[in-house]
């Protein structure tokens, strides 16, 4: 049985124990729509999702999928038209990836899950999509967990969904599969007509990809709206209650607050320490050699305290001999001058008595 894919939440109120945490959510998601979930830690981002797959009974309110709710579908019916990635770590063992991406097909395959031909060709286009089928024979408890992220995702695809539901699909993925996953996903929506679902910490990819992002914040959704409504109002701000620093949600450039009274202070490249610009100030600190810029390289510690530390760690020789005096009075000096460069550096970073 295929079903329509168009989820509608009405009215839904989902939390633990019968108890609400996030109340009244209320959309509806076309096929092919692609709706990402952002919000701060704690925010309820997948408890939304759990409930949304069954995972996590609702409290109040309906998910419907079509017109059917999702709670008269069989676990069947459900397998065939959603597929889950959510973030817990499965740990099967003695499965090869493969085995473990062609869990995809046990909804197709009858009570004793033997692939067909058809099976094992879907598992292995699957694997190939996400750039998974270079290890695809290694046992899954053996890769990092960035490949078991892409094994997961292929499992999701083998299973020929019309609505996948991600949470943090992109967690231990180096950026270039970011893209590649993200970009499987806008493919997956706008040629097969699949509705995607996810959730994702990475604000500027949610905004790139996303038809809808939904904000999550409190016991409601903060905003429901397109990606260019939430830039052209800067809702970021407001939904991680930034009151130090900025998020331009044009570049997703971060500008971190680095004065003392709390305002935000973006320093461009002249106000960074070891800039020339401002050589004079920074070499009366310590900061800058004059003679030697290249060394110029660690800005917390001054260069003055270093040059002279190799003075007092270079040994003394009396017609060959080591001098027996010299290993204690470096040693000492040693950590004197590094606990002052400490002190120097604690203090420069904290913005206090220094340039």
């Amino acid at each position: 049985m295929r079903t329509d894919h168009t989820v509608t939440l009405k009215e839904l109120s989902v939390g633990y124990n019968g108890k609400a945490l996030i109340r009244d959510i209320s959309l509806r998601i076309g096929g092919g729509g692609i709706v990402s979930l952002i919000g701060p830690n704690g925010a309820g981002k997948s408890t939304i999702l759990k409930s949304i797959t069954r995972q996590l009974a609702a409290v109040a309110g309906s998910v419907c999928i079509g017109e059917k709710d999702l709670t008269d579908l069989s676990h069947r019916d459900l397998s065939l038209s959603m597929a889950v990635m959510l973030t817990e770590r499965i740990r099967p063992e003695l499965m090869s990836c493969f085995d473990v991406a062609a869990t995809g097909r046990y909804p197709y395959t009858g009570k004793f899950g033997i692939l067909s031909s058809e099976d094992e060709r879907i598992v292995t286009d699957a694997l190939r999509t996400v750039h998974a089928d270079g290890f695809a024979g290694a046992d899954f408890t053996e890769v990092s967990d960035g490949q078991k992220q892409l094994v997961l995702l292929a499992r999701a695809i083998a299973q020929e969904p019309e609505i996948i539901v991600l949470d943090e699909p992109t967690s231990y993925l180096d950026i270039k599969h970011k893209i590649d996953l993200l970009n499987v996903l806008r493919k997956m929506a706008s040629e097969r007509g699949v509705t995607v679902i996810l959730s994702l910490h990475e604000i500027d990819l949610a905004l790139k990809v996303s038809d809808h992002v939904l904000c999550v914040k409190g016991e409601t959704v903060y905003r429901y709206d397109t990606p260019e409504a939430l830039i052209a109002e800067d809702a970021v701000c407001g939904l991680y209650d930034l009151t130090k620093g900025q998020y331009d949600m044009r570049t997703g450039n971060v500008d971190l607050d680095v004065s003392d009274d709390g305002g935000t202070e973006s320093p461009g490249t002249d106000s960074l320490p070891g800039s020339v610009e401002e050589a004079p100030d920074l070499r009366s600190a310590g900061l800058l050699s004059p003679s030697h810029p290249e060394r110029n390289l660690t800005p917390g510690i001054p260069v003055s305290a270093g040059r002279k530390e190799e003075e007092h760690l270079k040994p003394s020789y009396t017609d060959g001999n080591r001098s027996p005096e010299a290993p204690d009075y470096a040693g000492r000096e040693k950590k004197d001058r590094l606990h002052e460069a400490g002190e120097f550096s604690y203090r420069f970073f904290r913005n206090e008595d220094c340039i």
